[in-house]
């Protein structure tokens, strides 16, 4: 009598596979946790923010704190200016996503700022703007707002873009910076 393997082997293999499947479906990626599943526009765009969060940060730390007043020529953004305006930026384009005026970020004195507090101040920044991506469901983040700048139609995920692609551009400012110290910046993670 001949057995055959296959059956029990095939049976073996299909369990294995559908146990797997049903870990991989319940599991939660650690920075999704409090996304709502129907929202696909902060599913998509939370790993991206929290990635240009990290990275600012990095950049933030990585300049010396007497080397935060650095000035690439006396008409720009010190170093400190540069992160400082990020946080400001946050402050007010919030608006478009809320209506709200009043906001968390919108007392932060930035006088005489420590180099720690302006670090605790765009990671406060970067916190409140994802507690706002995962307040907006696909339906919100579609709609229209009046925004400042004339013939512009903006969303409010297209303000959710802009402040991701503000704090590109401050911060690239702050890496070249940082190059002029002679600090090698940190690894590039965009994407």
């Amino acid at each position: 009598m001949k057995i055959s393997l296959f059956k029990p082997l095939s049976f073996f293999l299909t369990f294995i596979l559908l146990s797997t499947s049903e870990l991989v479906a319940q599991t939660v990626k650690p920075d999704m946790v409090g996304v709502s599943i129907n929202n696909s526009f902060a599913q998509e765009f939370l790993p991206k923010w929290q990635r240009a969060r990290d990275y600012t940060i990095k950049v933030a730390e990585l300049m010396p704190e007497e080397h935060y007043d650095f000035k690439v020529t006396e008409d720009i953004f010190s170093f400190r200016e540069q992160l400082q305006h990020i946080t400001r930026n946050f402050s007010s384009l919030q608006y478009y996503i809320t209506g709200e005026r009043k906001n968390p970020l919108a007392d932060t004195n930035f006088e005489n700022m420590s180099k720690k507090e302006i670090i605790k101040s765009l990671k406060n920044g970067f916190s409140f703007i994802e507690g706002l991506l995962n307040k907006t469901n696909d339906a919100d983040a579609s709609q229209e707002v009046n925004f400042f700048a004339r013939d512009v139609y903006m969303t409010k995920k297209g303000v959710f873009e802009l402040l991701r692609n503000h704090v590109t551009h401050h911060r690239g400012q702050a890496i070249i910076y940082l190059r002029l110290q002679g600090i090698k910046p940190p690894r590039y993670v965009g994407w």
